[in-house]
């Protein structure tokens, strides 16, 4: 009798266990954020396919833009100081053309080590409009956006939830301010032309 009721309590919680991982998984997951992961330098369908593969859970894409700067063009450093402001923190990461990663905690630190002669690329986490195009020698990681779209294309039951993300409106540079509501339209359209 004994055995069969550590039995039955064996099985009992093996299918509690079972159950609740179960609704463990549908509940939690990854928000997989175009910027953070651009600004790192990742590649959108490598890193998706990681996660997939991994059996982890995108429950949300957050569809938004880095600044990217060639810091091969001397004018780049004086073009991203514009970005620098108090609100928010801007992390930056730079790539040298031998591929190697240095990190910045904000924007003034990698500012004060740029004039050190930094050269390659670096990517700046301060969230532009997805339909930007900030002026030369600036620009943007929206292709990391349009990549994930597209493997979000092959994959439709990966992810269906999608998120425009840019909440620095206020902080623009007055080039790519416009009024709130005419850039949440902008950006919306924009994602509804990359033919997802």
């Amino acid at each position: 009798m004994r055995h069969t009721l550590n039995r039955i309590f064996r099985c009992l919680l093996h299918s509690l266990l079972t159950c609740f991982m179960h609704d463990t998984y549908k509940r939690i997951g990854i928000n997989y954020d175009c910027c953070h992961f651009a600004l790192q330098f990742e590649d959108a369908k490598h890193s998706l396919d990681a996660l997939t593969r991994a059996g982890i859970r995108i429950s949300k894409i957050h569809l938004s833009n880095a600044l990217s700067l060639d810091l091969n063009r001397k004018e780049a450093i004086t073009a991203i100081a514009g970005f620098d402001e108090p609100v928010y923190s801007h992390q930056a990461v730079h790539r040298n053309s031998s591929g190697a990663i240095s990190r910045f905690i904000d924007l003034p630190d990698f500012l004060r080590a740029a004039p050190s002669g930094l050269t390659g690329e670096a990517r700046v986490h301060f969230h532009i409009p997805l339909d930007a195009k900030p002026s030369t020698p600036l620009g943007s990681t929206s292709e990391h956006v349009t990549d994930t779209l597209s493997w979000l294309s092959s994959h439709p039951d990966a992810c269906a939830h999608l998120e425009i993300e840019t909440y620095t409106w206020g902080v623009l540079p007055t080039e790519l301010r416009r009024p709130v509501e005419e850039q949440i339209a902008a950006e919306y359209r924009w994602v509804l032309a990359q033919n997802m």
